[in-house]
């Protein structure tokens, strides 16, 4: 499943006041996942994040929201690759 799906399904969920509507979206969007997916897909729909805490505050968000206004997305990813840490680097 891609990510544009579980955002179109949560978008569709906060679109209607009906539980049990709510309650079938849900059901039929992990129907539809397995595994690794299905787990992700449900950390996703409760807030939380697989990895834990990303260690990254607000201040942080608000300077790179503020680096990248206006960027288009080729840019916001070739940023976004140079600022992110690299694994096993110090």
């Amino acid at each position: 499943m891609l990510l544009s799906g579980l955002v179109e399904c949560v978008g569709r969920v906060r679109g209607t006041p009906r539980k049990l509507e709510k309650v079938a979206l849900l059901g039929d969007l992990l129907r539809q996942t397995r595994g690794r997916e299905a787990e992700l897909a449900a950390l996703y729909l409760t807030g939380s994040l697989p990895q834990g805490r990303i260690g990254v505050g607000w201040a942080t968000l608000q300077a790179a929201a503020r680096v990248l206004a206006g960027a288009g997305w080729a840019e916001i990813h070739a940023r976004t690759v140079a600022w992110t840490p690299r694994r096993g680097a110090s």
